[in-house]
């Protein structure tokens, strides 16, 4: 990916952060040598526009890591968090990554948390040795960007993309995938991932790319669009139907596979909400048997279950990678708590050997920055309801 440098001036720079930075109820310490030293974890992610719902889950999971820890007091330091929303936007995504790096007391980023974000960050975070850790972004090129700053904790598109093709033909049996791409960078990676996968099963793979229109920011859409896509999926005797995209966009096909008669296995992506789903599609019954998979585990942790369904109003089980976030966050502050002195590039090093067993399971990283094991996660929609049934 091709990340252009814009200068902007001073005016600029504060006019937009004013806009974009968000303090939370994290305490703000005055400084005083008397005292623990204080750091600063930041948050980056869109949290207004299309991706909100799904990115506040996240800084909500991670400023309850912050919170939690700012609270024992055995750690050597103090914290403040703060989070800034990049609304989705290339442009203040660059101005919001000169500022962090011009802060003085911020030794690690919680994200970015779209592959984009993480792809203009990338050169900025590195050069000034700042650590990135994503609890989202999966697009496998970001582990081949040589910066040693970057790590993940949820699975590339790419090991997604691979569970996802053996749940449809070992799991369910299909022979014949119809895999759908929505035309963006994201869902092209794991439609890819997935015909890959599907064809080394031994099955029979028919792609199609239909460009997202909607994207969830430009209204409801019409699902008349999809009607020549259901049609062809119809036409393939595919027995499983795979989308790769955001949940509007799908709302809209499963409409019109239904309105076309077809009745195999559909299943989608993590890109996929399924309230928000629910709400996008005309028939509710539409969605009834759908599957959904993420590269993520779903918490059964049960004081962090409750600890986020009082802070965020939603069920854990309800809001992928929010057990991610609060495992980076915490790995964050475990790699911090194992240095005398706590420095961007020391955190770096750290976080290049931190073993951290949390929420997710043990969290460590590959020198690509990749965490070493990673779990897909398979759920069904049953009346607007999202059950888990399984991982690989």
């Amino acid at each position: 990916m091709h990340v252009r440098t814009r200068h902007w001036n001073v005016p600029v720079v504060s006019t937009m952060l004013t806009c974009a930075l968000i303090l939370t109820s994290t305490p703000v310490f005055a400084s005083n040598p008397t005292q623990r030293p204080l750091y600063e974890i930041a948050f980056v992610g869109p949290l207004t526009g299309p991706q909100g719902t799904f990115t506040t889950r996240l800084e909500l999971a991670a400023r309850l890591a912050v919170n939690q820890a700012n609270a024992r007091s055995s750690l050597p330091f103090r914290l403040q968090f703060v989070a800034y929303d990049t609304k989705g936007d290339p442009a203040l995504s660059r101005v919001i990554d000169q500022h962090l790096v011009s802060r003085p007391h911020l030794v690690a980023v919680v994200g970015p948390t779209t592959n984009e974000d993480v792809a203009i960050a990338g050169p900025l975070f590195a050069a000034s040795q700042l650590a990135m850790v994503t609890p989202s972004a999966g697009a496998p090129s970001l582990a081949t960007m040589g910066y040693r700053n970057f790590f993940r904790v949820v699975a590339d598109d790419g090991a997604q993309g691979i569970a996802d093709g053996d749940f449809l033909v070992k799991a369910r049996g299909s022979r014949r995938v119809f895999v759908v791409s929505d035309g963006s960078a994201y869902g092209s990676a794991i439609a890819l991932a997935v015909s890959a996968q599907v064809t080394r099963d031994g099955g029979i793979v028919t792609n199609e790319v239909a460009p997202a229109t909607t994207q969830c920011a430009t209204g409801p859409g019409d699902a008349a669009q999809y009607t020549q896509i259901a049609r062809a999926a119809l036409a393939s005797q595919a027995t499983s139907v795979f989308y790769g995209g955001s949940y509007c966009d799908f709302g809209l096909l499963l409409t019109s596979l239904t309105n076309a008669g077809y009745h195999g296995v559909i299943l989608s992506d993590d890109a996929v909400d399924s309230s928000a789903l629910v709400r996008s599609v005309a028939m509710t019954n539409n969605l009834d048997g759908v599957y959904l998979s993420c590269g993520c585990v779903t918490s059964t942790n049960v004081a962090f279950n409750r600890a986020f369904a009082r802070v965020a109003h939603v069920s854990a089980a309800r809001a992928n990678d929010a057990a991610e976030a609060y495992d980076a966050t915490n790995t964050i502050i475990a790699a911090m708590g194992s240095l005398s002195r706590v420095t961007r590039a020391a955190l770096t090093a750290a976080l290049r050997r931190v073993v951290y067993h949390g929420i997710t399971g043990s969290v460590s990283f590959a020198a690509n920055g990749n965490r070493r094991a990673t779990v897909t996660s398979f759920a069904q929609l049953q009346n607007g309801s999202i059950v888990p049934i399984g991982s690989a």
